[in-house]
């Protein structure tokens, strides 16, 4: 949705006189359309190369009508992730990132329940005078969760949806028990494998 494309091809084809009663209609059907739209998926956001990916192999899985009910999350996740407890400094928390080297990483508690992720940059733009703060008190981001015997193509409708390139499998959505994380790289990877 354009909202001033259309007044300012009206303004350029029938003069400045036309411009207030172009952008009052512009701006009543906009807000008047709601989400509706012309295309069926439309991204709230300019999504991030790796989102944008997974949304353009997700699109070509269903126009293939491929079914793959019989691939699961289980079989997609990275088991046992590398995770940031809760409780744990900044400064070790980077640390943690130094060695291993992702970009997102889960928050759990103490009994490996997710209460979110953390990215590196949301880390290294705090000022080193606060890293000694513990994680929990600093921005972490709601996560997406999913369920192991999800099918893949759900998971992945999920991450488009929402914008997310990572998606954290729990146990159940009582416990929130962490068992393991899908990156959208191995989501393709799969579909990949299993389109060609």
């Amino acid at each position: 949705k354009t909202l001033l494309t259309s007044v300012a091809f009206v303004a350029e084809t029938c003069g400045p006189s036309s411009i207030i009663p172009t952008l009052i209609a512009a701006c009543v059907s906009f807000f008047a359309s709601g989400w509706i739209s012309f295309y069926e998926n439309q991204l709230m956001d300019r999504p991030e190369e790796e989102e944008e990916a997974l949304g353009e192999v997700y699109h070509l899985f269903e126009e293939r009508g491929v079914k793959a009910t019989h691939i699961k999350a289980k079989d997609v996740m990275t088991p046992n992730p590398v995770t940031i407890h809760e409780g744990l400094k900044i400064k070790d928390a980077i640390k943690v990132m130094r060695e291993h080297r992702f970009r997102k990483y889960p928050v759990v508690d103490s009994n490996q329940r997710i209460v979110g992720y953390i990215e590196i940059e949301d880390l290294l733009m705090i000022h080193m005078k606060r890293w000694s703060t513990p994680v929990n008190q600093v921005v972490i981001h709601t996560p997406l969760m999913v369920l192991g015997d999800e099918d893949l193509l759900t998971v992945i409708k999920k991450m488009v949806e929402k914008g997310e390139d990572h998606a954290y499998v729990v146990e159940d959505y009582d416990s929130y028990r962490l068992i393991g994380v899908i990156a959208g790289i191995d989501a393709i990877k799969k579909i990949l494998e299993i389109i060609c």
